[in-house]
């Protein structure tokens, strides 16, 4: 049960992920996202696995034990169920300590998570400036802190059992006194006071495994917490079933007096207005910061527009089904996104469907074809994690391969050259030329090789 469970939850934290607004995605570290997917979900199907058996053996054990003990003698018996309350309020005191504790540990993973991320990221750069030791000393701190954090948990679980040993001592204590007092009063035969003696000490270890379930549960909601954090998500940008499906005549772009505002208070556009011609060329020039790559991945509604309006062919973005919209619009940007997987699946993630010919076609297009036949398992080469064991010029020409193989209307060029040398762009644009052919398309660049075919040129200030 416990294992279908957490099954359940990771696949809707994967889905709640995947269709997360990307300003939500944002706000987080890498790291903590995978804490959340890997330590979160342990902690809690530990919980649940050793809650659940526990309650339900310890639950039946105790009510037998009970009936056995009214039955030999009802006011012992009310005596001794008088001191489990005592045992809950301490059990919940130990309780909301250990969440507090928990939390402490989650957090103190996060960061370790994200640490060892940016090491795996950043190895390169800190071979390079000899930081290796500088790393290994932060990295061993992290570690040390993380490790305090799951000791305290460990001591606060462990603590518990001392505490409900003692309460059950005075417990027996005195209800073998006074048993032992009705006793010789003859309330009692000494067969009775035996039988209720020995159903008594059975008694108290399942009100003692009980009382440690309130722990086990807290220890699972502070995971619980940061997972439903996800979950319950709400998003902002989602695709609408109901809502009509963009239909394209000449893909022109309008933008009416758009404004846009970062979450933090940023001003990155504010009553722009322009026009972008059907199947035309458009360059984005401008200071950096200057709010391009908003203007641009405000289109595909990668966040949401809320001051102005923006049309295609007379038809509002934020009107439109979703999915119908991103269909028609393909992205290559200077950070290629590239999977650990085969030249073949990264290049068919534009079409799933496509066959061997129109893939090769892509690639020709994209002048890729050369490269990819000199490889020893040519498409079934496996590339890396983001095509690690490719040059940059190779792995933008795969993207733009994609990208072909995607064949949409609107394409959307963000300094796709502008990490190139010169040899290498002169192939990428030649590439490019095939890619927005008979396409609107929209190119921020800082290169004026790059827009010197444009149509029109927007000045960003």
């Amino acid at each position: 049960v416990g294992i279908k469970i957490i099954k359940n939850i990771q696949t809707l934290m994967a889905q709640k992920f995947l269709l997360s607004d990307i300003s939500h995605i944002t706000k987080k570290h890498s790291g903590k996202y995978l804490s959340n997917f890997t330590n979160d979900t342990k902690i809690l199907f530990d919980v649940l696995t050793g809650v659940v058996v526990t309650l339900f053996k310890e639950t039946f054990t105790l009510i037998a034990l009970l009936g056995l003990m009214f039955y030999y003698d009802w006011q012992l018996s009310l005596l001794a169920v008088v001191m489990i309350p005592v045992a809950a309020i301490s059990s919940k005191n130990i309780g909301k300590k250990m969440g507090k504790k928990v939390h402490v540990s989650l957090e103190a993973s996060d960061k370790f998570m994200k640490f060892l991320s940016e090491l795996i990221k950043g190895s390169w750069l800190i071979k390079i400036y000899q930081k290796e030791e500088d790393e290994l000393k932060k990295i061993s701190m992290i570690i040390d802190e993380r490790f305090k954090a799951i000791r305290k948990v460990e001591q606060t679980r462990l603590g518990a059992g001392p505490i409900m040993e003692i309460i059950s001592a005075i417990a027996i204590a005195i209800v073998v006194f006074f048993a032992g007092y009705r006793s010789m009063q003859g309330a009692i035969t000494l067969g009775e006071f035996v039988s209720f003696l020995a159903s008594l000490m059975l008694a108290y270890q399942p009100v003692k495994a009980l009382a440690g379930i309130n722990v086990g549960i807290q220890e699972g909601v502070a995971a619980a917490k940061r997972i439903y954090e996800i979950i319950d998500q709400k998003n902002e940008i989602y695709n609408d079933e109901n809502a009509p499906s963009l239909k394209l005549t000449k893909a022109t772009l309008e933008f009416k007096n758009i404004s846009f505002i970062y979450p933090d208070g940023t001003q990155a556009l504010k009553n722009l207005s322009a026009k972008i011609e059907g199947g035309k060329k458009v360059g984005l020039v401008g200071i950096s910061g200057s709010g391009k790559t908003t203007f641009l991945n405000l289109i595909p509604r990668f966040f949401n527009l809320k001051h102005g309006s923006i049309l295609i062919d007379d038809q509002n973005i934020n009107n439109i089904n979703l999915n119908s919209l991103r269909k028609e619009i393909s992205l290559v940007s200077q950070d290629v996104i590239l999977f650990d997987d085969t030249i073949r699946s990264n290049i068919l993630y534009g079409n799933a469907s496509a066959s061997d010919d129109e893939i090769i076609n892509a690639c020709k297009f994209a002048a890729a074809q050369d490269f990819i036949e000199k490889l020893p398992n040519k498409y079934e080469t496996i590339i890396g994690e983001n095509g690690i064991k490719l040059s940059g010029g190779q792995k933008q020409r795969l993207s733009i391969a994609r990208a072909i193989l995607k064949d949409s209307s609107i394409i959307l060029l963000d300094e796709a050259t502008s990490s190139l040398d010169s040899e290498s762009e002169a192939v990428i644009q030649k590439a490019i030329e095939n890619l927005t052919k008979n396409k609107t398309t929209i190119i921020i660049a800082h290169r004026l090789s790059t827009i010197m075919n444009c149509d029109k040129i927007l000045v960003f200030d």
